[in-house]
């Protein structure tokens, strides 16, 4: 099966609730993380406040976890025992879940709206998104406390570590600023994680907002992130072929 193929076939079968009890009415599967050794997917389903555990090998879902609140992120430790799930909006948490019982372990307090949990390369630092926030949370799992929070731009919404650990790429949603400056666009906050300050803030190209996603090349060089480009100085006299807005996906030299 094509890869993309093999995405949607899984995200239809997390959503249909096939081999477990469907909730009523919608799932909105949000978010996934796989654990390639033990050939499972997690799936954030957000309207369903549930987990989805899909097993690859047969295609199918082989347990779902309730959560207290709606889930909007996934990170999953290294030795795939651990599940990290970001949920809730205005009493934010992250929800413990341990992935050989299938259930929640425990909770960390998080910001309003968290998103895109990252961990750290040793896993004893969880950094979280806090979106209405504007800023990040650097939880420390060993003692489940939050030890700090950075100040970013505006609603940050995606986020990913550098190779070595040293920085965290945070995409801020949205622009910040007056609608009618010379430059409107949303930016790309950089993280020290060692000073836990921002270091510099990279602008995207005029029009750029609604940013949802970023990662990094393998090789760390690139940071790609996915948003819409806005053109929003033109007059809106037709919708068709993206002149209002299209599709964008920016590419960040790292170093």
């Amino acid at each position: 099966m094509h890869a993309g193929n093999a995405i949607l076939a899984v995200l239809l079968l997390a959503g249909s609730g096939r081999g477990a009890e469907p909730a009523p009415g919608y799932l909105s599967p949000a978010a996934l993380v796989a654990d390639i050794e033990s050939k499972r997917l997690y799936v954030a389903e957000h309207t369903a406040s549930q987990v989805a555990v899909v097993d690859l090998a047969g295609m199918n879902v082989r347990q779902v976890i309730a959560l207290p609140d709606r889930p909007s992120g996934l990170a999953l430790s290294a030795d795939g025992t651990r599940l990290y799930v970001t949920a809730g909006a205005a009493a934010g948490s992250v929800q413990i879940i341990d992935t050989a019982k299938g259930a929640i372990a425990g909770a960390i307090a998080a910001g309003y709206s968290p998103i895109a949990p990252v961990l750290s390369r040793d896993g004893a630092t969880l950094y979280v998104s806090n979106r209405h926030n504007h800023n990040v949370s650097v939880i420390d799992l060993r003692s489940r406390t939050e030890v700090a929070r950075i100040p970013v731009k505006r609603e940050p919404a995606a986020a990913a570590l550098s190779a070595d650990g040293n920085l965290l790429f945070v995409a801020n949603q949205l622009p910040a600023g007056p609608a009618n400056a010379g430059h409107v666009a949303a930016v790309v906050s950089v993280i020290d994680t060692r000073t836990r300050r921002v270091t510099s803030e990279v602008v995207l190209p005029d029009g750029s907002t609604g940013l949802r996603g970023l990662c990094l090349s393998p090789d760390g060089r690139f940071v790609y992130v996915t948003h819409l480009l806005a053109r929003y100085r033109l007059p809106a006299t037709q919708i068709e072929r993206g002149w209002i807005q299209t599709n964008a996906v920016s590419v960040i030299d790292a170093a």
